[in-house]
């Protein structure tokens, strides 16, 4: 029956809570920013016996909902610096 155990993920590893410090160490954040995005309700917690603790399943839902945004970020900082150009272009064709 162990071996059965051994070989099965654990379930519960998304529900696994963890302390600001934690969190602050995996996001390679400082404790005083981690702990802001946790009260501002960006980063999903729970209070238990007072502290707050953030479940690794909505830890790792911020990470990919950031992994997306900055993948959009770039996109639009490229579509920014075509701009750009362009306008250096007709700035450039005005001073002649």
């Amino acid at each position: 029956m162990q071996e059965i155990t051994n070989a099965l993920p654990n379930i519960d590893d998304k529900y696994r809570l963890l302390s600001i410090n934690a969190v602050s160490k995996k996001l390679k954040l400082g404790y005083t920013k981690t702990k802001e995005l946790i009260e501002l309700g960006i980063i999903e917690s729970v209070s238990v016996t007072g502290r707050l603790m953030v479940p690794q399943c909505k830890l790792e839902k911020f990470i990919n909902q950031k992994q997306i945004t900055l993948n959009n970020l770039d996109s639009n900082f490229k579509s920014y610096s075509a701009d750009e150009d362009e306008a250096l272009k007709i700035i450039s064709n005005l001073k002649n």
